[in-house]
């Protein structure tokens, strides 16, 4: 709507217009030379042309360019004369940043009569012809793949907020100092060729400087240390920038620095924590970088090329940070002291040689977001703060256990993808191998512990993690229940009811006078090659039709049969008082696409029946799973996801997070959870 109000400005001539964003309007202004001082803002944005319009210009597709050769031969003799608009090859005076196929061409002198532009956007367009007469009241000049070497001396750049440069085939930017006191925003950024910044002493406001990806910088100009502004400043990828002046440091308002990729950087200022105003510092992969100074050490490292881990001392970063990130720096856990950084929310310590983290994480009081990415040493994570609120661990091969993870069914974001070795989350999960059950365990499972069992091997695959692994037999234990997968095709003659469908309705008996326990369930199942792998969901639902309370259980882990193979699924589980003597219980199992139930039983267990495993010697009971005996102790209103039922999974936590933010109202939404 707000286009077609400027173009109602002036309907059949849009010289007289305010904005062109319509590339066919600039191109007539242009080419015919109708520009008026009407004129604010104009754009040509060749790249996207290219993209989305492909009816307009495209320099690939040979057939539309025809269009535009059409177009502009009527004006053919102006055109030769005087250069509105010609198409060469982009090898002709291109920048080799951003190549393109083709480029077009205007002449300056349009520009003249444009008295009041202010916006001008000339993307992947070159101009030939002075710059004498160029507007002198733009503020905001955009010009991705611009062409020349520099600037031109004769381009008056006054008034300029904003200078975005992006792209660009420029070495120098300008000659000498050149005074641009209204300059807020420069961008040279992907500028391939740029081997040099400009004098900074001339631009006394400049508040973002962008120089993202010039491979060429060899060398900040140390006037940087003038801009009093200065908010934001990326070097990420400089590649081969070697140095910062020491001057760097009397940047008191810089907020954000970016240096993440800057490989070659001999070294950083020795006082970095001067910049009491930074809040944010990338400097990922910077694993060359020394200091000439051992008392004020930033990085303290050996090189690459000596294959040694490097130390890192925190100390001498500003306590002003907020934002750090480490990643792919040879880090080793020596001497790692996060201590002097209590406003850190956000940390990143991805593809390092860590192997745990120290206790000091713990004082990060403030931290919020911890990734830890591609750590392929880490083995274990403890004591993290009670503040974290997201936390991606990510193809940490090495990592088994995470104790004392906060927040998970409340507020935690968790990443656990591809950790491939992890068999314990503290509070959620803890597979063990089945030479560990003892025997109470065994007999509450209904399963006779065979020496040969540890020789069976097992294709466990988990949700949370979306990996699958061949292992010996393992006990899981959540959420007040435990499981084994193993192979199997029949369900133990002592479960009773049985059926061979996937759904058992059934009364509670009376076993002289005994209360009831739980439920031992056994699943006879199978699987065809037609499965979605890690995604694929197990649930076994149970429905106290007397109390009206349901619980489904989806396991973080679950057996994969082979092909033709048939498996058992044996879980316990401790209902406690949820079950008495009479009630009316409906037990179900439902599996992903390509897996097929067997067979199906129940085993009600009763405390008489506990009683009679139990066994009296010291050693036996010290040698019973610590998981075990405190799984009583779970809190089963993390799992409540209405008033009658809970959803037993760790797996799809975010479901209880939501939950827990909007309380039950929105439960409706996970009803199928609990169809029987």
């Amino acid at each position: 709507m707000g286009r077609e109000i400027i173009r109602q400005e002036a309907p059949e001539n849009p010289g007289k217009r305010s904005l062109l964003w319509y590339h066919e309007d600039a191109f007539t202004v242009l080419r015919e030379n109708i520009g008026t001082e009407a004129i604010k803002g104009l754009t040509i944005n060749l790249r996207a042309i290219m993209a989305d319009q492909q009816h307009t210009i495209s320099c690939i597709n040979c057939a539309k360019r025809q269009y535009y050769e059409d177009l502009i031969s009527k004006s053919r003799p102006k055109r030769l004369r005087l250069g509105f608009l010609s198409w060469q090859s982009a090898e002709i005076g291109t920048s080799t940043s951003f190549p393109v196929s083709n480029e077009v061409v205007f002449d300056t002198k349009p520009f003249a009569k444009m008295h009041k532009l202010k916006l001008l956007q000339l993307s992947y367009v070159k101009l030939i012809g002075g710059y004498e007469h160029f507007p002198k009241s733009l503020i905001w000049l955009c010009w991705h793949g611009f062409p020349l070497k520099s600037l031109p001396s004769n381009l008056y750049l006054g008034k300029l907020v904003v200078l975005d440069m992006r792209y660009s085939g420029i070495k120098h930017v300008w000659s000498g100092n050149r005074v641009l006191v209204q300059l807020k925003i420069l961008n040279l950024s992907h500028s391939h060729d740029l081997v040099s910044t400009p004098d900074f002493s001339g631009l006394p406001n400049l508040e973002i400087l962008k120089l993202k990806d010039c491979i060429n910088l060899v060398e900040v100009h140390e006037s940087i240390a003038d801009l009093k502004r200065l908010v934001l400043l990326n070097l990420k990828d400089c590649k081969r920038l070697r140095k910062l002046s020491r001057k760097f440091v009397m940047l008191r308002t810089l907020d954000k620095l970016i240096l993440s990729g800057c490989s070659k950087l001999d070294q950083l200022p020795s006082e970095l924590w001067k910049l009491e105003s930074l809040k944010v510092l990338h400097a990922d992969g910077m694993v060359n970088s020394t200091t000439t100074s051992r008392q004020s050490t930033f990085w303290s490292w050996s090189s690459r090329r000596q294959g040694r881990e490097s130390s890192l001392s925190l100390t001498f970063l500003p306590h002003s940070l907020e934002c750090l990130s480490l990643g792919y720096c040879n880090l080793s856990d020596d001497a790692i002291d996060f201590t002097s950084l209590p406003s850190l929310k956000y940390l990143n310590l991805s593809g390092n040689s860590i192997y745990c983290l120290p206790e000091t994480i713990n004082s990060l009081t403030k931290l919020e977001i911890l990734i830890l990415d591609h750590c392929k040493n880490l083995q274990s994570l403890s004591k993290l703060p009670s503040s974290l609120k997201e936390l991606s661990a990510e193809n940490c091969e090495a990592l088994e256990r995470i104790t004392n993870l906060p927040n998970l069914m409340r507020s935690l974001m968790l990443n656990l993808t591809d950790c491939k070795q992890l068999i314990e989350v503290q509070g959620l999960f803890k597979l063990e191998p089945i030479s560990n059950l003892d025997r109470e365990m065994a007999n509450e499972l209904g399963f006779c512990i065979l020496k040969s069992a540890e020789s069976i091997k097992v294709e466990m695959c988990s949700v949370m993690m979306m990996t699958s692994r061949i292992i010996p037999p393992q006990v899981l234990h959540e959420c007040g229940i435990s499981s084994i997968f193993l192979p199997g095709d029949e369900v133990p003659g002592w479960y009773n009811p049985q059926n061979e469908g996937s759904s058992i309705s059934f009364s509670i008996a009376q076993s002289h006078g005994c209360n009831v326990l739980g439920l031992n369930i056994c699943t006879v199942y199978t699987c065809n090659n037609i499965r979605n792998g890690p995604g694929d969901h197990l649930y076994t639902k149970v429905w106290n039709k007397t109390k009206d309370l349901r619980w489904t259980y989806s396991p973080t882990f679950h057996g994969i049969p082979e092909t033709d193979e048939i498996m058992l699924w044996l879980s316990h589980w401790k209902l406690g008082d949820q079950l008495e003597v009479g009630d009316e219980l409906n037990v179900s199992v439902v599996m992903s696409t390509g897996y097929q139930v067997k067979k199906f039983g129940i085993h009600v267990v009763y405390e008489q029946e506990k009683e009679n495993t139990q066994l009296n010697s010291k050693e036996t009971k010290e040698n019973i799973s610590s998981w075990y005996q405190t799984s009583d102790n779970l809190d089963m209103e993390l799992y409540r996801v209405r008033r009658d039922a809970f959803y037993l999974s760790n797996h799809d936590y975010l479901i209880h997070q939501e939950i827990s933010e909007s309380g039950w109202d929105n439960s409706r939404w996970y009803s199928h959870l609990f169809e029987q």
